[in-house]
């Protein structure tokens, strides 16, 4: 294989690495705006509940189990939005690093073009 042809599969496979690295980046950035619409809706909903004098104490400890209940699932709801918010950020701090990186990377992208023919004497 010539210089040039060497090349030109180098661009080539770079430019296809950068496509790639174009779309994991926009997954990362879609995991980040989820993550945090998740933890927004986790800490939007109400979940205190206030005893009142005009309900029957069934209905008030029927209320209090209820926004109990809501509480726990939105401390889930938060902790999920957390770790799709952490994730995202891994996801997109690794693409950017890698695109960073590309332009010192001499390699092809393929195996067989790498390799060196060997010497015949």
């Amino acid at each position: 294989m010539s210089t040039g042809e060497q090349a030109a599969a180098s661009d080539d496979s770079k430019s296809k690495i950068k496509q790639r690295l174009e779309l994991v980046s926009w997954i990362a950035v879609a995991l980040i705006l989820a993550g945090l619409v998740v933890v927004v809706v986790g800490f939007a909903v109400p979940t205190h509940y206030e005893e009142q004098d005009n309900l029957t104490a069934r209905q008030n400890e029927r209320n209090v189990i209820y926004y109990y209940q809501l509480r726990k699932k939105m401390i889930n709801c938060v902790m999920a939005g957390i770790v799709l918010l952490t994730l995202g950020s891994i996801v997109l701090s690794s693409a950017l690093s890698t695109n960073l990186a590309l332009p010192y990377c001499n390699c092809t992208g393929t195996a067989a073009a790498d390799k060196k023919p060997a010497a015949d004497g």
